[in-house]
């Protein structure tokens, strides 16, 4: 990143090595300071920083809350499924010739 606004004659201010590594880790993003003036001069360093913000958050698995409430989600589904079938078997019993 700092290499395209360096490109572009932007100077960015990032964190030393150590807290760069320590900001990532815990924020999942590291935060790069540029001027104002600067950031808005050049009309597509926003949607390129964005863009690289998604994809390197789109790399990253799913926390372990996140798979749980999936795994619920799917279980409270099916569960309501098979209350559905078990209440359609019992009203409608099948005939036997």
């Amino acid at each position: 990143m700092c290499d395209e606004l360096e490109k572009a004659d932007i100077l960015a201010i990032v964190p030393d090595e150590e807290e760069l590594v320590l900001q990532y880790e815990r924020d999942g993003y590291v935060e790069v300071r540029v001027s104002a003036k600067a950031y808005e001069s050049v009309a597509d360093l926003k949607s390129v920083v964005e863009f690289q913000y998604k994809q390197v958050r789109a790399d990253q698995l799913l926390p372990n809350f996140g798979k749980v409430v999936g795994m619920c989600s799917a279980l409270m589904i099916l569960q309501e499924q098979v209350k559905t079938a078990r209440k359609l078997i019992c009203e409608f019993p099948f005939v036997s010739n």
